[in-house]
């Protein structure tokens, strides 16, 4: 366990008070000058206790540097140490307790169960003294009654922080545990237990488990017995078995999956028992049910009491896209966000789940068409408001409802799925193409790539495919990838993008990441999924050295190819912050230069040739 740190445990007021009585004693018996207690804590040494004695030049709380008291050669020998007077020691003429006229002194380290030093108990006296050997031993029985009351406020030390970590540790895990005595009576409980059974650990203190939470099996509706008493006799692990559902406070059904194990050091006496269990009824992101909970839910409420039963189905549009275009983190806060819309619109009574990746399922027992579709505009109209990170949220929604017992509930469940297939392509389109042009203007806020500079690469790279003969797709595709190639880009900070230095080993391994990124987004929408590859292979070389695949010579697709050649030459001609801008025919010197290296030779040579025509 992690160490303990003695100069900061506290010595409680009733043992000091002891102790007090102890030096007192001691200097009574003995009819010495002082007796006292010192506490070290370096550099300096603490009176802690100093006897009554009617001449004695001590008071509790004196400090005073450890270099020059008698108790200085204690803590550094770790041993006894007797002067009988020091007076005839010219090496002690600089003791400060000379100084208080304290001319003999009999000591011993007082020391920590860990080896650490509490300080030194001592006698001093103003006239020669050789100290008799029943002196030394009542010091050294004090000193060692001392050292046990140090072991036990020591080893009170060690439990009360070794339970603080217990406690830590069961409030951090994402299970639900309880903790009980020997008796089998609750006494801890952490957070997500509490979440879990709807009840407080001041609800339930002192009260056994069976009678506080009712365990039922999901399939014959029978109760579970409660192994606590056979874990308490036997000192065995037992598990539940799995159909296993907790009914909580509030008359809900979670099934859950527990352990129940002996609380035991080795082989001595249990202490208890700890509960280990979680809900496996739960989303583990929004905290809604999951599609297992749900699926079992819907067998459950197709009966006749249940009807009509409406269901609504929710699929987040574009979620994809946001993933790869932003991030993963974006796109659980669109689906905590969604979960959150749902349960705004619906009742406590309404069972709410994500049915999958980007699916949510609504199951409304005794609710009319009517009543559902009132809560799928609800939906749509809470959503249309709702905007993460520059991101509009958009839903695809579908509902039906089942009215005649003898309906096929998951043949209505197939209903659903259409209608929502069929919302989604109404909006998805639309969503994903205004998701994109936020991206773009996003990039062009915080980088180099601006609208003026997609417009002189479209110019370039149109004059350029129409010299080389590309088909009208091929120009089409060219102009998309012009206005994509550094997509990747979007999530790359700022200060990265404009930096005027060179960039850190770190700095530059992101950047060279941004092709993957850009091939990711525009494979997340099948519109631009043509030009993901040359997305991805910008950044290539003719001869094999760029980035990110090592491409050699035409196995880097031929758009990308051309791309790299007009890319590079706009940003020579127009500048950057690590680069000042250089003049046209410079420009096209270098592209030259670099030929059968960086750009394609035969392309390099076209290129010059369209931009110094266009002198002429």
């Amino acid at each position: 366990m992690d160490s303990i740190n003695t100069k900061e445990i506290y010595i409680p007021k009733k043992i000091a008070n002891k102790w007090q009585k102890t030096v007192n004693i001691m200097a009574e018996l003995t009819g010495v000058t002082a007796c006292l207690i010192r506490k070290v804590n370096p550099p300096y040494m603490e009176v802690f206790r100093s006897s009554k004695s009617e001449d004695n030049p001590y008071n509790v709380g004196d400090k005073e540097e450890l270099s020059g008291p008698y108790c200085e050669e204690v803590i550094k020998t770790d041993n006894k140490l007797l002067v009988s007077n020091a007076l005839n020691d010219d090496g002690r003429k600089n003791n400060s307790d000379l100084e208080l006229g304290m001319i003999s002194y009999l000591g011993f380290p007082i020391k920590w169960p860990d080896g650490d030093f509490f300080g030194t108990i001592c006698i001093l006296d103003a006239r020669e003294n050789k100290f008799i050997d029943k002196t030394e031993d009542l010091l050294k029985q004090f000193k060692e009654l001392i050292e046990l009351y140090l072991g036990n406020i020591y080893d009170r030390q060690k439990l009360e922080k070794s339970e603080g970590k217990l406690r830590t540790i069961i409030h951090s895990i994402g299970d639900g545990v309880i903790t009980t005595d020997e008796n089998g009576c609750i006494d801890i409980m952490n957070s997500t237990a509490e979440k879990i059974t709807g009840y407080k650990l001041k609800q339930v203190k002192g009260n056994k488990l069976e009678d506080i939470f009712e365990l039922v099996n999901s399939l014959s509706r029978e109760s579970v017995y409660f192994p606590v008493e056979k874990v308490l006799a036997t000192g065995k692990t037992f598990y539940l078995p799995e159909d296993t559902i907790l009914i909580d406070k509030r008359g809900k059904k979670y099934k859950i999956a527990d352990s129940i194990a002996p609380i035991q050091e080795d082989e001595e006496k249990i202490q208890g028992i700890v509960l280990v269990f979680s809900n496996t009824s739960r989303d583990n992101l929004t905290g809604l049910y999951n599609s297992s909970y749900m699926e079992e839910k819907i067998k459950e409420l197709d009966n006749k009491e249940q009807l009509p039963l409406s269901i609504i189905m929710v699929d987040i549009n574009g979620l994809k896209l946001v993933n790869n275009g932003k991030s993963h983190k974006t796109g659980d806060k669109l689906l905590i966000k969604t979960a959150e819309i749902l349960l705004s619109c619906t009742a406590k009574e309404d069972f709410v789940a994500r049915w999958g990746g980007d699916e949510f399922i609504i199951l409304l027992p005794r609710t009319k068409e009517k009543e559902a579709s009132k809560i799928c505009r609800d939906i749509t109209e809470k959503s249309q408001k709702t905007k993460l990170d520059d991101i509009s949220l958009s839903l695809g929604i579908g509902a039906a409802t089942k009215i005649e017992a003898e309906q096929d509930i998951y043949k209505i469940l197939h209903r659903i799925e259409d209608k929502v297939l069929i919302d989604k392509l109404t909006r998805k389109k639309s969503a994903k193409h205004k998701l994109l042009q936020n991206m773009l203007e996003t990039l062009g806020a915080k980088s180099n790539e601006s609208k003026e500079h997609a417009q002189r690469m479209n110019r370039l790279s149109s004059k350029m495919g129409e010299k080389i003969g590309l088909s009208r797709e091929e120009l089409n595709h060219l102009s998309l990838l012009t206005n994509l190639h550094d997509i990747g880009k979007v999530n790359i900070a700022e200060e990265i993008l404009k930096k005027p230095s060179d960039l850190t080993d770190l700095e530059w391994e992101t950047i060279k990441k941004h092709p993957e990124k850009g091939f990711a987004i525009a494979m997340a929408i099948k519109e631009f999924a043509p030009v993901a590859d040359s997305i991805l292979a910008h950044h290539e070389r003719w001869d094999g050295d760029g980035y990110p695949q090592g491409l050699k010579g035409e196995e880097t697709p031929y758009l990308a190819r051309i791309i790299s050649i007009v890319d590079a030459y706009d940003v020579m001609t127009t500048g950057r912050p690590y680069q000042q801008a250089v003049s046209k025919e410079e420009a096209l010197a270098e592209i030259i230069k670099c030929a059968g290296g960086q750009f394609d030779p035969e392309l390099a040579e076209e290129f010059v040739e369209m931009m110094r025509k266009d002198e002429n």
